[in-house]
């Protein structure tokens, strides 16, 4: 089930807030669920076109 939010244009935030800097570690990286080991950027290609 999926479910979609639409929001007015007096709902859509004015802006947005980066945790990143305030998160107390680096992130954990990507894992290709096939193999267990990290995700090279070409495991992404499915998701994120190499364009980006």
């Amino acid at each position: 089930m999926q479910t979609k939010i639409v929001l007015r244009d007096d709902q859509i935030p004015k802006a947005w807030y980066n945790v990143i800097p305030d998160m107390p570690g680096a992130l954990a990286p990507v894992i290709n669920p096939r193999t267990g080991a990290p995700a090279a950027p070409e495991d992404l290609t499915p998701i994120f076109p190499m364009s980006l």
